[in-house]
């Protein structure tokens, strides 16, 4: 098996809203996206190490709704990039209605590749993930 073991690259979705995190996924699926989520910044976090570590998971980037209730998306972000430096190979979108000119650029300077206000509007969602990570076809 080796290798081949390793599966289309998954997209990761942290969101504490479990409808708003299932609607998600099943909108990438439904474009070709392979999709895994979770509620918890500690679960992101311990999935992500677990496949630099292991290599039996390959991740393609991280979708990070809102704070979860053990951290906020902010700190998320952050220990995500100190696993994945280059945000190219890994991007990082930050899903927040808070709309603080200032706040959306720092998150974007310690970080993010993207930061959508408006995210109930999905299209727009899917847009920004089209733009930063490719469907699998």
């Amino acid at each position: 098996m080796g290798s081949s073991q390793i599966q289309n690259k998954i997209l990761l979705i942290v969101d504490t809203n479990i409808q708003r995190r299932s609607h998600l996924a099943t909108k990438l699926r439904l474009v070709g996206h392979t999709t895994e989520v979770s509620d918890s910044g500690f679960q992101v976090i311990s999935l992500l190490e677990n496949a630099i570590d292991h290599k039996q998971k390959s991740y393609s980037g991280l979708i990070i709704v809102e704070d979860s209730e053990d951290m906020p998306g902010r700190e998320i972000m952050l220990l995500v990039r100190n696993l994945f430096k280059d945000k190219s190979s890994f991007p990082i979108l930050v899903l927040n209605r808070a709309h603080d000119p200032d706040d959306i650029l720092l998150t974007i300077k310690e970080g993010a590749n993207e930061y959508v206000v408006d995210f109930d509007n999905q299209s727009k969602v899917l847009e920004k993930v089209r733009k930063h990570i490719p469907e699998p076809h």
